[in-house]
């Protein structure tokens, strides 16, 4: 995953022109963190120098196309995009929140579906973000982890398998990837449509 992008200027504006100008990008207001402004000089009156961190230009892309979908279902919202080590979130609040979010996640799901189909159609390169709601789907993803752990224990104690249903990937790989601290459990899924379900059981004797 591309890391996030240092520009450096006397000003903000110095620097979001800079980081514009270095990414090629002409689409508008550009998304930035302001870090701490560093001086250039060690006396009181040295000039002041501001740093911002700006998301790789694939993610910046990513969330003109969810503002378009939200701005189309005539939302009012506001976006703020969170870098991890492995990922990049996309989280949308507004008041409307229950409205992107839909019956069970449903409508989430589909705008973060829709803004991969639309991002991979008008450009060469690959890029994948999670699409979050007013911390929806982290909530979701801690119940679901929770449920697994849980699920693990009672595998482990009664030696039947369990099944988590419509299980979207981003939650998959979590569990799958938690599963395999165990060394005594396999887990696969099955299922054809983008959620599907998962399965724990105990390692078969002859893979122990």
């Amino acid at each position: 995953m591309e890391q996030n992008l240092l520009f450096e200027a006397k000003n903000i504006e110095d620097a979001v022109a800079l980081a514009k100008h270095e990414l090629g990008f002409d689409g508008g207001e550009l998304p930035y963190t302001v870090l701490e402004g560093e001086k250039s000089g060690p006396f009181p009156w040295s000039s002041e120098k501001v740093k911002i961190e700006v998301p790789p230009l694939q993610v910046i892309r990513t969330l003109g196309i969810v503002k378009s979908l939200v701005q189309k279902a005539g939302v009012a919202a506001e976006y703020e995009v969170v870098s991890g080590i492995s990922q990049h979130v996309i989280n949308i609040d507004s008041e409307d929140r229950g409205l992107l979010i839909g019956f069970q996640g449903a409508t989430l799901e589909a705008v973060q579906y829709l803004t991969n189909i639309i991002y991979n159609k008008q450009y060469e390169e690959k890029c994948r973000v999670i699409i979050d709601i007013g911390g929806y789907r982290q909530e979701k993803h801690s119940q679901l982890i929770e449920q697994a752990a849980g699920l693990i224990e009672k595998v482990r104690l009664t030696g039947e398998r369990a099944r988590m249903a419509n299980v979207n990937s981003y939650d998959r790989r979590s569990i799958h990837l938690l599963v395999s601290e165990h060394d005594d459990l396999i887990s696969y899924s099955e299922g054809d449509d983008r959620k599907k379900d998962i399965f724990i059981a105990p390692k078969p004797d002859s893979e122990a």
